[in-house]
């Protein structure tokens, strides 16, 4: 968020940031439809086959997720095909009675350029999202572990097909930890952007924020403001 300006907004605000592995963000739902809080729940897809094995998420094969969060709080729906033509307007669940909004966020079909074809691409971590909304900067960026072997996969994949498996292979030998330091050394933080699912989820949460500063009649003095009654806050 501080390195996107389109962010500023959240950067400057009374934000909770709770890391409890979105597909368990279901076990908090009693406490935030008690106290009424606008949420953001950033998640994982979490695509299965037919016989419960994790699987990088394919169309038209009768998949699944695996995510209880999707699939018993919001939206509801378990069918893969079903989640990936979700449109954005509709991963928010309005709590009128209470008057706060939830939306969820995950990984979510975009197109890209690929080895000279354009095509949809399909992500099912965070990690391959990232590198996925980062093609250009991965296949040259230095670096060991998950940098390097996503680099190859890059370059040796013939087609994104190929890339989504060879990923979901390079993932399956730990490093996520490791990859998300490197990831902090990036020369430019700036130049790495943020897959879309997490960046629509964001401007979501922003908007939100701003609109409850205009319920509570909250008045901006440059970047300072000044609060008439109690602070905003929000999860994610």
């Amino acid at each position: 968020m501080n390195s996107h300006a389109e962010f500023d907004k959240l950067a400057e605000s009374y934000i909770t940031w709770l890391e409890i592995g979105g597909s368990h963000a279901h076990k908090l739902r009693s406490l935030i439809e008690k106290i009424g809080l606008t949420t953001l729940i950033v998640t994982d897809i979490d695509s299965q086959d037919a016989a419960g094995s994790s699987a990088v998420p394919v169309r038209g094969a009768n998949y699944t997720t695996r995510n209880h969060t999707l699939k018993t709080w919001w939206p509801e729906i378990e069918e893969l095909d079903e989640l990936l033509d979700k449109p954005e307007a509709e991963k928010a669940k309005d709590y009128d009675a209470e008057e706060f909004t939830l939306r969820v966020a995950y990984q979510c079909p975009i197109e890209i350029e690929f080895k000279g074809a354009t095509t949809e691409a399909l992500a099912y971590t965070l990690e391959d999202a990232v590198v996925v909304a980062n093609i250009e900067l991965f296949a040259a960026l230095p670096g060991t572990g998950l940098i390097a072997k996503f680099r190859a996969a890059i370059a040796e994949s013939a087609n994104f097909a190929e890339l989504s498996m060879a990923m979901k292979e390079a993932l399956k030998g730990g490093g996520k930890a490791e990859f998300a330091l490197d990831l902090l050394e990036i020369g430019n933080p700036s130049d790495l952007k943020p897959p879309n699912y997490i960046r629509e989820g964001l401007l979501w949460l922003a908007e939100q924020l701003d609109h409850k500063q205009t319920e509570l009649g909250l008045v901006s003095l440059g970047q300072v403001e000044v609060e008439a009654d109690a602070p905003v806050e929000a999860a994610a």
